[in-house]
């Protein structure tokens, strides 16, 4: 019987071994697909680079061309008040006349404008839109182009160790001298190690 238990350590022990050293190439290969992603996502930028950079140039201008518009309502609005403020243009006959057409005039112009800032926006609302799209068509192309390297996959296939040795580890544990239930740390491995177990002699 005790054979048998000893034998049951080894074999976790060799398993708990495994999980270390699976736990370090792991973290590695993560290190290395890491590095490898910036340059994934810097290739794929750099082909959409210029349809990127005019989208982004159309999007600032549209910001500045709006700006410019609100400033120049605003000065047609000033212009109307000093207007109908001039004592001067007031004590003349044709003030009512003229005060009726330069009305008519700045809510024409108003009105204008306001439509050319509408139709900005609008269509910053789709170039802004698109900036996303961009980013988010990059992000997917850099990551379908790093699930391609070899990195990747060596990734997915130590992962999928990692998991049967875990499997293997809950199923045998169960069948030692330990406290139960007990909870693995791939991290923390000479721990649990120290902990739970007695390395044979």
């Amino acid at each position: 019987m005790e054979n048998t238990i000893n034998q049951r350590i080894d074999l976790t022990l060799n398993l708990l071994n495994d999980l270390k050293s699976i736990n370090e190439q792991l973290t590695y290969v993560f290190t290395q697909i890491e590095k490898s992603s910036d340059t994934f996502h810097e290739s794929i930028l750099n082909k959409y680079r210029n349809d990127i950079e005019n989208d982004l140039k159309k999007y600032k201008t549209n910001i500045k061309t709006i700006k410019q518009l609100n400033l120049e309502i605003t000065s047609k609005i000033n212009t109307w008040y000093e207007f109908t403020k001039d004592d001067h243009e007031m004590k003349k006959l044709s003030f009512p006349i003229k005060f009726y057409f330069h009305q008519r005039k700045l809510k024409k112009d108003i009105k204008r404008i306001n439509k050319q800032i509408y139709d900005i926006t609008i269509e910053n609302r789709f170039v802004k839109e698109q900036l996303i799209n961009w980013e988010r068509d990059i992000e997917i192309k850099a990551l379908h182009e790093l699930k391609l390297g070899t990195d990747y996959r060596t990734y997915e296939q130590l992962v999928q160790k990692k998991n049967n040795v875990i499997s293997d580890l809950k199923y045998i544990i169960p069948t030692l001298p330990v406290t139960c239930p007990i909870k693995i740390d791939p991290d923390r491995v000479d721990t649990f190690i120290q902990q739970h177990l007695k390395a044979p002699a």
